[in-house]
């Protein structure tokens, strides 16, 4: 039910409230100090008008010191964890799809052979294969066992570890049965950083296979080696496959070569990800860092890539969909989107079953589309976006939305117009924090779960709950913070009456409006989950919710 101060989310007796939205207190607090680091972040830019971009999937995630005290002040969380809370919180604006270094980005991918459009659509290519790659078997990093190492077999093993796709932790579980319980220490960096060596390997071709890739692709060209199984009459209906953009054999996560994978193969390519320094030294620390865990004084901290098996049942998944229905391209398969990222999810759910993140609670059909909808969300940001708008182009309120342009390029299939319809992506990290920042608040049984880590039933009635109250939660606290944005930028331009800086005091309103209209679940998503990592891996949150899936 709801209510003019919560909103209630209930298990399905009806009697007991399982989750539950503080709407006032905590949910004001947090969306209050959001549109106050925007604010401070663009009054502290006119000092510098060349910097002064809006919302873009490429701005800086450097944080400003004041922004951040101004949104870390006064939160409602714990006061024993408010300096890290203080540390951790960055703005509002997200990274470039490459500010850490972990992904693909084709930067170095040279073809001297081909022309510059030809390159370019090739680049896009590989970089769409790679986040579909990547977006396919980024979920739950846990439980982990003795077997199931970086380079073991892949099984699944028991409950040792907390650690996900949003992060790590530890804990011993039910299933060790006298054994030392495993702490997970791989990340989504990872994970992200394996797959890049990978696609990296052939950016630049020896002279020699260079020509031995053109004489090859002249002779596909000509219908000489096309015998693929996979590829059928259903290709053609709307393109023909002679105009599409293919990657070549060359790349490992072309189609023709993701559907020959297998689990050992995965495994190798994860293993380059693995950061043997950092391992070993978490080695000769892990008494000390473990010292504090509850039952988990013999912990062993591994990098474990659990569920391989299905991990690579799902990136075959991938390729085979495309050869049979996408002429072998992912390039082909997004632009059928037409720009809509709405289209692309119905696309990628259509395509790939693996996606397909649904239940059934009592009669009703539920869907939350986690992988779906950050897979068209990381595409935006590595391949799409919008033109970045400066204090000098901004003339009036008609100009703001008509500088929301695309940037000029041959390939924008991923310059989606309606990012807005994408929800959170409801997984584990962010439901953890808006639990330590009072936002979401759960029942007192399902506290002690939570707490105790114990291990939910996968689509049972709280799990279902806990997920649907961070989308309702993240929309919630967009609404809210977009509502102050307009409030305190018109507030901003009239007490501001400096005439001495070519009126970019009348245009600074306009800029933090148009920042409020593109603040989204997609942003607001990864500027939480952003915060959440930093204060797990300081040991600043409680435990997040456990449930074995393949969805998240």
């Amino acid at each position: 039910g709801t209510s003019t101060s919560t909103t209630c989310v209930s298990t399905c007796s009806g009697s007991r409230r399982s989750v539950m939205i503080d709407s006032t207190n905590a949910m004001n607090d947090l969306a209050d100090k959001i549109s106050n680091s925007i604010i401070e972040k663009y009054q502290q830019s006119r000092l510098a008008p060349t910097s002064a971009t809006t919302a873009t999937a490429t701005t800086t995630t450097t944080e400003n010191d004041n922004a951040t005290a101004a949104i870390s002040e006064d939160l409602n969380v714990n006061v024993n964890v408010n300096v890290n809370v203080n540390e951790c919180i960055d703005n509002l604006d997200f990274a470039s799809w490459d500010a850490d270094g972990w992904h693909y980005t084709g930067m170095n991918y040279s073809r001297p052979h081909i022309s510059k459009e030809e390159e370019d659509k090739q680049r896009f290519e590989r970089v769409a294969l790679y986040v579909m790659v990547l977006d396919c078997i980024n979920f739950c990093f846990w439980p982990v066992d003795g077997s199931d190492g970086i380079s073991g077999s892949g099984s699944d093993g028991s409950d040792g570890s907390d650690g996900s796709a949003s992060g790590s932790g530890s804990g011993s579980g039910s299933g060790n049965h006298g054994r030392k319980a495993l702490t997970n220490l791989l990340e989504y960096e990872h994970l992200a950083s394996a797959l890049k060596k990978i696609a990296e390997a052939d950016d630049v071709l020896p002279q020699q296979q260079q020509q031995q890739q053109q004489q090859q692709e002249e002779e596909e060209e000509k219908g000489e080696l096309n015998s693929n199984p996979y590829i059928t009459s259903t290709n053609t209906s709307t393109v023909a496959e002679s105009t599409v953009t293919k990657a070549e054999t060359s790349y490992a996560f072309a189609p023709q070569n993701l559907i020959h994978l297998n689990t050992k193969k995965l495994l190798e390519i994860l293993h380059l990800g693995q950061p043997e320094k950092e391992q070993e030294q978490e080695e000769e620390n892990n008494k000390d860092s473990h010292k504090d865990d509850d039952d988990n004084n013999d912990a062993i901290s591994i990098y474990s890539v659990p569920n391989v098996d299905e991990r690579c049942r799902l990136i075959i998944e991938v390729g085979e969909s495309l050869l049979t229905f996408h002429c072998g391209s992912a390039t082909n398969f997004i632009s059928k989107a037409n720009k809509s990222a709405d289209m692309l999810v119905h696309l990628i759910l259509q395509s790939f079953p693996g996606f397909r993140d649904t239940a059934v609670l009592n009669g009703r059909w539920v869907a939350f589309y986690k992988r779906a909808q950050i897979l068209v969300a990381d595409l935006w940001a590595a391949l799409g976006g919008v033109a970045d708008v400066t204090v000098a182009d901004v003339t009036d309120v008609v100009d703001v939305v008509e500088k929301k342009v695309e940037k000029k390029t041959c390939i924008n299939h991923c310059y989606f117009y309606d990012m807005d319809k994408i929800t959170t992506f409801a997984d584990y990290r962010v439901p953890q924090l808006l639990r330590h920042l009072n936002v979401m608040q759960y029942s007192p049984e399902l506290s002690r779960q939570v707490d105790d880590k114990i291990e939910l039933v996968p689509f049972c009635a709280d799990e279902l709950y806990i997920r649907a109250a961070t989308v309702v939660a993240v929309d919630e606290l967009v609404d809210r913070v977009k509502t102050m944005l307009r409030e305190k930028c018109m507030s901003n331009s009239d007490d501001d009456d400096d005439e001495d800086d070519d009126n970019d005091s009348n245009k600074f309103p306009l800029l933090v409006g148009l920042q409020a209209e593109n603040v989204n679940a997609v942003k607001m998503d990864w500027y939480l989950w952003n915060i959440g990592e930093k204060l797990d891996r300081n040991k600043s949150l409680g435990p997040h919710h456990r449930v074995k899936t393949i969805f998240y």
